[in-house]
Parts: structure tokens; C-alpha cells; sequence
């Protein structure tokens, strides 16, 4: 005859009675191990803290969306990916100037968990126009600056 769980009180283990008493078992566990072994755990523990803390500089890459002509409509792409922590700020500048209609896509984050973001607007590119990306974040000491190459 089978015979089917009742409700939830039928995964607890006997004597555990709530989170404390869990992580104190852990605990236990733990100091159970070889000295090697707790070092181990405690130097691994310490690398993930860390990593979840540091600063990772942006990688920015500027470029048309198609190939250019001048004086023919085109968009601006300002790609800003690999950086941690999340906030940032971006800027598309013409001429020193703010360019108008700039969008943003949301926040997203890449396989290895650092984030990345594209900022982008329509622009006529002419003979003498200077277009940059301005990328401003905590793992820069000050925002920095990058160009838009036409030929490349």
C-alpha cells in the first residue's frame, strides 16, 4: 500500500526546529573538517567576496549601425559591456554637445554576470562632425571619452 505525504512537516528532519538551528548543524560540520580543508573553504569564501566587490572597468565600443555615407541618416551605437558594479552613466556627444532622441536598452548582463548596456541615437554624420561616447563610472577615476571613427 503507498502511502502519501501528509503536508509539509514531512520533510523536516527530526530535531530541526528552524533556520538557527540548521546553520549551528552547518557550523558543526564545518569545524568537523580538516584545518587544511576549513582554511580551504575560508580562503574561497573570502575570493567570492571580493569578486562580488570589485570594481570592473567598461569595455566601450563606438560604431555605426550601417556602413556610413555622409549625409546619409544612420544610428549611433555607443556599446558599454564587462562592468560591475551597475551604475553608470552614458553620453553621446556631438560636437562637445548632447545629442538629442538618445535612447537606452535596459541593464542586462553577459555569462560571466558583468553588465552591459547600449545607448544609441539617429545621427547624420558630415565632414568635421566629432561624435563620442562619454562613459562615466566608478572604476574610472574621471568620465572618459571615445570616438566614433567614421572609417572604421
Amino acid at each position: 500500500m503507498t502511502r502519501w505525504p501528509r503536508g509539509p512537516g514531512l520533510y523536516k528532519r527530526r530535531g530541526a526546529r528552524g533556520a538557527g538551528q540548521r546553520a549551528a548543524r552547518c557550523g558543526a560540520v564545518v569545524m568537523g573538517l580538516p584545518g587544511a580543508v576549513r582554511g580551504l573553504i575560508a580562503v574561497l569564501l573570502a575570493v567570492l567576496v571580493t569578486l562580488g566587490e570589485a570594481d570592473e572597468a567598461p569595455k566601450v565600443e563606438v560604431y555605426s549601425r550601417d556602413l556610413v555615407t555622409m549625409g546619409k541618416e544612420n544610428t549611433l551605437n555607443c556599446f558599454v559591456s564587462g562592468f560591475h558594479p551597475p551604475k553608470i552613466e552614458i553620453s553621446l556627444l556631438k560636437n562637445g554637445k548632447p545629442m538629442d532622441n538618445v535612447k537606452y536598452t535596459d541593464l542586462s548582463f553577459n555569462d560571466k554576470w558583468y553588465f552591459q548596456r547600449l545607448a544609441y541615437a539617429p545621427f547624420t554624420p558630415q565632414q568635421g562632425d566629432v561624435y563620442v561616447c562619454r562613459v562615466a563610472h566608478s572604476a574610472f577615476k574621471e568620465p572618459q571619452s571615445f570616438q566614433w571613427d567614421a572609417d572604421f
